[in-house]
C-alpha cells in the first residue's frame, strides 16, 4: 500500500482520511458576477444548495476483513463555499482502534484558492496497523494461512494543483508522499521460538499530477467525470531507502439516469517498477475482501455502482465490482480475477452538505465484509 492507502486504510470504514483524496474536488468553471442581479441570484443559489458551513462529530463502530472489529470517531468541518459554486472544502481529525490492536490519529485539509484555481491537500497521520500479508499474485500457501505483520508508521501527503491555461477543468500540479516506518513480522509464526524481525524504512515519492475534473458536485456527483493519472518517483536523492516508480491512473462518470437515480462508473490501474517494497506494491481498491489480499506490481478494476433517493435524506446503493492482478500489464488477462458485489444504505447527515453516511455489506468470490463510510465509494 503507499503511504497515503496506510493512513486511509485506518479510517477506511469510516469518516475521515477517506475524505482527503481527489474525490473531494468539483468542477471549477468560470462564473461572471458583473452586473449586481447575477451576483444575488446566484449568491441566492448557494445559500439555497447549502454553502454554510457545518460540524459533523460521530464516534461509530466498525468491522472489516483488513482491521477488524473497532471504534473510529472523528471530528469534520464542512466549510462554507467562499464563493458561490465552487467546490467544498473540507477539514478534519479523526481516530481509531481495533480488536487487531491496531490504532490510528490523523488530521487532513482539503482547501482551494482564487475562484478554485489553485486546489491543495494535505494529511499527516501516525499509528499502528496489525495486517496481513498474502504475498503477490495467488499463493496458496498464504492464501490460507497469511503472514501477520505490524507497521507503526507515521505519513505524510500534500499535493497543490492549478488550474491549467485556457481551460475550465484540466488541473496539473505535483503531490508528496513520505513514511517514516517501522515494518515487524513475528516468524514465531511459521516456526515456535523464532524472534520478531523489525526493520525501519523510509520512503519518500514525489511526482506529478494531471487531473480533469467536470463533476457538478465533489460530495455526491450526479453529472460530470473525472479523470487522474500520477506518476510517483521514490528515489535515494529524495530521501527514500528505496528505488521505484508508480503509476496510478482512474476514470470516473456520473449520468442521472431519472429523477433520484445516478449510474456511477470507475476504471481504474495501478502499476509499480523497481525495488518496491511490499507494503507499497499496487492493491486492489474494492469492497468484499481484505485491502491487503490480492497484490502485485500491476492492478486493474472496474466498478458500477447505482445510487437512488428514496427520500430528502435517505437513498441507497447497489454496485458491482471486477478487478485483476498480475506481474505486469501483458499478463492482466490471465492473472488473478476477483469479483464483487453488494449493496448499502445512505443517510445525509447534514442538509447543509450532500456528503452521506453510509453502511456497505459487499460479498466477493472468497469473502465478505460491512463498511461503515462517509461520503461514496468513489
Amino acid at each position: 500500500m503507499s503511504v497515503k492507502s496506510q493512513i486511509s486504510v485506518a479510517l477506511s470504514t469510516g469518516l475521515t482520511l477517506a475524505l482527503c483524496s481527489s474525490s473531494l474536488w468539483a468542477n471549477s468553471g468560470d462564473y461572471d458576477l458583473a452586473t449586481n442581479d447575477r451576483n444575488k441570484t446566484t449568491k441566492k443559489m448557494a445559500r439555497d444548495k447549502g454553502s454554510d458551513g457545518a460540524w459533523m462529530a460521530v464516534p461509530i463502530p466498525f468491522a472489516n476483513p483488513t482491521l477488524g472489529a473497532g471504534l473510529q470517531a472523528a471530528v469534520l468541518y464542512l466549510h462554507e463555499q467562499k464563493e458561490p459554486g465552487t467546490p467544498n472544502a473540507t477539514s478534519g481529525i479523526g481516530g481509531m482502534y481495533a480488536d487487531s490492536k491496531s490504532y490510528f490519529l490523523g488530521v487532513f485539509h482539503d482547501d482551494y484558492w482564487k475562484s478554485d484555481r489553485f486546489r491543495f491537500s494535505f494529511l499527516a497521520g501516525t499509528g499502528k496497523l496489525n495486517l496481513n500479508y498474502y504475498g503477490p499474485g495467488d499463493i496458496p500457501l498464504l492464501e490460507k494461512h497469511p503472514l501477520g505483520y505490524g507497521i507503526q508508521v507515521n505519513g505524510l501527503y500534500t499535493k497543490l494543483l492549478t488550474r491549467l491555461p485556457y481551460t475550465e477543468s484540466w488541473y496539473g500540479g505535483f503531490e508528496y508522499a513520505g513514511s517514516q516506518s517501522t515494518v515487524s513480522f513475528d516468524l514465531g509464526q511459521i516456526i515456535d521460538r523464532l524472534p520478531v524481525i523489525d526493520a525501519d524504512v523510509r520512503t519518500s515519492g514525489l511526482g506529478p499530477v494531471l487531473s480533469f475534473d467536470s463533476r457538478d458536485d465533489n460530495y455526491y456527483p450526479s453529472n460530470g467525470q473525472i479523470f487522474n493519472a500520477k506518476y510517483s518517483i521514490n528515489d535515494e536523492g529524495l530521501g527514500s531507502d528505496f528505488n521505484f516508480r508508480m503509476l496510478k491512473s482512474d476514470y470516473r462518470k456520473y449520468f442521472t439516469l431519472i429523477p433520484k437515480n445516478v449510474l456511477a462508473l470507475k476504471a481504474q490501474i495501478k502499476a509499480a517498477d523497481g525495488e518496491i517494497p511490499f507494503f507499497i506494491e499496487p492493491t486492489l481498491s474494492m469492497r468484499g475482501f481484505d485491502v491487503a489480499r490480492y497484490r502485485d506490481n500491476v492492478t486493474a478494476s472496474m466498478h458500477a455502482e447505482w445510487r437512488y433517493k428514496f427520500h430528502d435524506r435517505w437513498g441507497a446503493v447497489a454496485f458491482a465490482e471486477t478487478g485483476a492482478v498480475a506481474d505486469n500489464v501483458d499478463e492482466l488477462s490471465d492473472g488473478t480475477h476477483i469479483s464483487s458485489a453488494g449493496v448499502g444504505i445512505r443517510w445525509q447527515a447534514t442538509k447543509a452538505k450532500k456528503i452521506n453516511l453510509g453502511i456497505d455489506i459487499a460479498v466477493s468470490t472468497d469473502d465478505q465484509a460491512v463498511y461503515i463510510r462517509a461520503g461514496e465509494a468513489f
